[in-house]
């Protein structure tokens, strides 16, 4: 997945069911992460998360393949995508129903 860097073209990242996407910024990053409404093709955002210094926690897993466009004014901003890492609250098992 791509480095983007200040003043670079804004990607437009693909990522797809069950993953998740992973932003870090460099040290005076500034940019922000959209999350594209598949909807309406792509052009209006349904989500944004606004990238500086260090990792941001980890976006999605989601269902169906999502877009992102990752912008970058700052600094340097890099991506990539690994599966999605889930966990479970303690005292409870998934799908269970308190009595």
């Amino acid at each position: 997945m791509p480095t983007i860097t200040a003043g670079g073209t804004p990607q437009t990242i693909s990522l797809p069911e069950g993953q998740a996407l992973n932003i870090s910024g460099s040290v005076g990053t500034a940019g922000v992460v959209y999350r594209l409404d598949p909807v309406l093709g792509g052009t209006n955002s349904l989500q944004s998360w606004t990238i500086g210094v260090g990792a941001l926690a980890q976006i999605g897993p989601y269902a169906g393949l999502q877009r992102f466009l990752v912008t970058c004014s700052v600094g340097r901003v890099d991506v990539s995508a690994s599966n999605a890492v889930l966990s479970l609250s303690s005292g409870g098992v998934a799908g269970s129903i308190p009595f």
